[in-house]
Parts: structure tokens; C-alpha cells; sequence
């Protein structure tokens, strides 16, 4: 039987870039939204809660920025790892069309 390997010229011939279609910027505004209303969630729960000696408030701006960044780089991969699939469909096809 006869092992088909996809390699990155295989990818790049198939040309991935142009099937980003899967990313959607309304999905994307939606989980920024969704992130900052969590991340000021947690700031404000950080903010009542505290009970030290000295208050942080760059540490809570901090968490906030992480709920932010967390989302951006979660949809990101979410977003490259569908169109590579795709692409390693299209390569599968084509090879085996060979």
C-alpha cells in the first residue's frame, strides 16, 4: 500500500492562504467582547477580594489583558488549524487523483 506524506510544498501548492474564509470578524468581535467582559469580571472580583497589604492595580489590568490576548491567540489557531485541515484535504485529493 502506498503512504501518502504531506509535505510543505504539497501545502503551499495548494494554496492555503486563499481559503482563509473561515475567519469571521464578526465571531472574532464577538469573543473580544465576550473576553472583556470576563477579564473586567475578574478584575472587579480581584478588586473586593483583595486583602493584602498593598493593592496592584497594574496586576489587575494585567488579568485583564490576558483574557484579551488569550482570545486572540486561541480564535488565531483555531482559525489556521481549519484552513490547514482543508488544505490537507485538497492535497489528499490530488495526490491520490495522481
Amino acid at each position: 500500500m502506498m503512504q501518502l506524506a504531506l509535505t510543505f510544498n504539497d501545502i503551499f501548492k495548494s494554496s492555503f492562504l486563499e481559503q482563509i474564509d473561515s475567519f469571521a470578524p464578526l465571531d472574532m468581535v464577538i469573543a473580544l467582547a465576550l473576553a472583556f467582559a470576563l477579564g473586567l469580571f475578574i478584575l472587579l472580583i480581584y478588586r473586593k477580594t483583595f486583602s493584602g497589604v498593598m493593592y496592584s492595580a497594574s496586576f489587575g489590568l494585567s488579568l485583564m489583558a490576558l483574557t484579551l490576548i488569550t482570545t486572540l491567540v486561541i480564535n488565531a489557531r483555531q482559525t489556521i488549524i481549519s484552513t490547514l485541515s482543508s488544505a490537507k484535504e485538497n492535497c489528499f485529493l490530488s495526490l491520490t487523483s495522481r
